[in-house]
């Protein structure tokens, strides 16, 4: 009959093993989310697009198995060109211009711009957290909840930046990283990404070699 104490020690061993692999792979996940980076502008590196609007406000590039889409006026989505069958097109990278004339546009207008929403964001110190929820029930909040981190520079602007690990209406392994600068000649520019840390989709390192090569245009 096997001894009971060595029984006990290989089920111990299991056990911190099995906790020790859930604790690594939780730390592998979600260890995108205190990284804020960017910086190196427009180093594209070989066979990537550059997309410049028709105003020439600013280019970006991106991979190409990535590609361009409006919306609306003011905003743009880079997202996979063929939709993943775990995210859809949940997992994508956005620009948003707010010129100085619309800096009070409303809700909906521009893409991941509400004057209030945006206002209560920018004044947060880093750190710090807040709930967006225009909701009083308070089981809604943690979805609505940014932090702000450290700021970085964007085309060699100062952007404040804010992560959300759980965007309302998105799958749950989706965080949001949100880059605001401006007013930078006549604009405010909301950047950002909806990041995945799996392969083949868009992850932090993506959205970050995406955003080095963002320059606002004279």
């Amino acid at each position: 009959m096997p001894n009971l104490k060595v029984i006990l020690v290989v089920l111990l061993s299991l056990v911190l093993g099995l906790t020790a692999y859930f604790l690594n792979v939780s730390s592998i996940s979600n260890g995108f989310e205190n990284q804020p980076q960017v910086s190196p502008e427009n180093d594209i590196p070989n066979g990537w697009k550059t997309y410049t609007p028709e105003n020439n406000t600013f280019e970006i590039s991106y991979p190409p198995e990535l590609e361009v889409s409006s919306n609306g006026e003011y905003s743009i989505l880079i997202t996979k060109k063929e939709s993943q069958p775990d995210f859809g097109h949940a997992n994508f990278i956005y620009v948003s211009v707010i010129p100085d004339s619309e800096i009070t546009a409303g809700d909906g207008q521009i893409y991941n711009y509400n004057k209030e929403q945006f206002e209560t964001l920018i004044n947060i110190e880093e750190g710090e957290h807040v709930s967006l929820s225009q909701n009083d029930n308070p089981d809604l909040s943690e979805w609505f909840t940014y932090t702000r981190l450290p700021n970085v520079i964007i085309s060699g602007n100062d952007f404040k930046v804010f992560s959300n690990s759980k965007p309302w209406e998105f799958p749950s392994e989706i965080t949001e990283f949100r880059y605001i600068g401006g007013p930078i000649k006549g604009n405010t520019f909301i950047l950002g990404g909806y990041v995945v840390d799996y392969s083949g989709s868009i992850t932090y390192d993506i959205l970050q070699a995406v955003l080095q090569t963002f320059s606002i245009n004279s």
